[in-house]
């Protein structure tokens, strides 16, 4: 028995559950060629004269345009398998990355473009749950998903720094085609993913009804506090420290520094998620990460700034694995998983089209000083909403 529970926490290096490793290789590929570039994006189109409302606007149309596929290609998406789905998700990524390239000068690009993001999102991330739903083993979901987060953040934290150096000296147009050429070797892993079909009596009207689930009531209410921390942590937090260091490879540097730092603590939180010491560690995590806004709030100076990047990044990765752990638990309760990952993913998206709306008044209005103060204070206290995460499981 010890032997085998030695050979668990190097089962990636083992046959004993080769498609959850294959997962873990195809994701921990794309996060590092999205991290080369995804964080740099709103910084991208600030460079190209693109008001801050205008850049949240982009990613509200991701939100809309994700919701409407969702439903619009549902007759097409329940006869696929899981595996085919994650599959057809990377040319789409590829050809948002590559369009990107091309945005100088080409305004139209800017409204077809989070498409090819939505349809990426919606093929892969759909396939992706559902297929480590029913993959994980039993008992360690979170010691599963803590693993698989730190992995990929090993091979992820760097990639901030190497893509503002890509930046530097080949530009942006030259890091979106490195970071589409490394996405097409995530394809590989998937040859070694058993497929799993969607339930073919899926309808429209089925998968609406599991957004009115009663439980996932108290995911949903977390769901808000996740879904504006998101667009704080991947939009407006990129530009507000650009603006305060001044370099694509300094931003680079900081954001790598902060990925570093919590490698660990996303496994060791899922190991004690499955050990039932998730809800004090989310409480603890969540209140964090709220006073990190807060403080972000209040002062522009550098020390202060670097300080609460390195802990937001930490209060992160601790919450991370037990919203996670959560979402796939309550996921395995359901017969017809395949519906509830559609309903709960467009449900992510709708929160979406109505965060992104207020944050765009907001930029419109606000002087852009103003515009931060607000919008951090705003997602602080939208943090403490993580906790209500504690009464769904």
């Amino acid at each position: 028995m010890r032997l085998l529970h030695h050979q668990y926490y190097f089962h990636l290096f083992t046959l004993r559950n080769k498609e959850i490793d294959a997962l873990y290789i195809a994701l921990a590929l794309i996060n590092f060629a999205v991290g080369l570039i995804s964080i740099f994006v709103p910084v991208y189109f600030w460079e190209l004269g693109i008001p801050l409302w205008q850049i949240i606007f982009f990613y509200f149309l991701r939100a809309v345009y994700y919701v409407a596929l969702t439903f619009l290609l549902l007759p097409i998406i329940k006869r696929l398998s899981d595996k085919i789905m994650m599959f057809l998700g990377i040319p789409f990524l590829v050809l948002y990355f590559i369009g990107l390239g091309f945005m100088d000068g080409t305004t139209w690009l800017f409204y077809v473009l989070p498409a090819a993001l939505a349809l990426y999102a919606l093929f892969f991330n759909v396939g992706y749950h559902m297929d480590f739903s029913l993959s994980a083993d039993d008992g360690r979901i979170g010691e599963e998903v803590g693993l698989g987060m730190a992995i990929i953040g090993i091979l992820k934290f760097a990639t901030p720094f190497l893509g503002g150096l890509l930046i530097l000296f080949v530009g942006f147009s030259g890091t979106f085609v490195v970071a589409s050429s490394i996405l097409l070797l995530a394809v590989i892993p998937f040859f070694f993913i058993k497929g799993r079909k969607f339930s073919p009596d899926i309808s429209v009207s089925s998968v609406i009804d599991t957004l009115r689930d009663k439980t996932f009531k108290y995911f949903h209410i977390a769901m808000v506090g996740y879904v504006i921390n998101a667009v704080g942590t991947g939009v407006l937090w990129p530009l507000f420290l650009f603006f305060i260091i001044g370099s694509i490879e300094g931003l680079g540097g900081l954001i790598s520094l902060g990925l570093l730092l919590g490698v660990a603590t996303t496994f060791v939180v899922g190991k004690l998620a499955d050990k039932h010491m998730g809800r004090g560690i989310m409480s603890a995590a969540a209140i964090g990460e709220a006073v990190v806004w807060f403080v972000r709030a209040v002062t522009q100076q550098f020390p202060v700034v670097v300080g609460s990047h390195i802990a937001s990044a930490m209060f992160k990765d601790a919450l991370l694995p037990i919203w996670t752990r959560t979402y796939y638990t309550l996921l395995r309760t359901k017969k017809k998983l395949g519906m509830y990952v559609l309903g709960q993913e467009a449900s992510y998206n709708i929160i979406r089209m109505v965060v992104h709306p207020i944050l765009m008044l907001m930029a419109y209005i606000l002087p852009l000083d103003q515009f931060f103060t607000v919008s951090f204070l705003l997602i602080g206290a939208a943090s403490f909403l993580f906790m209500a995460i504690n009464h769904s499981s």
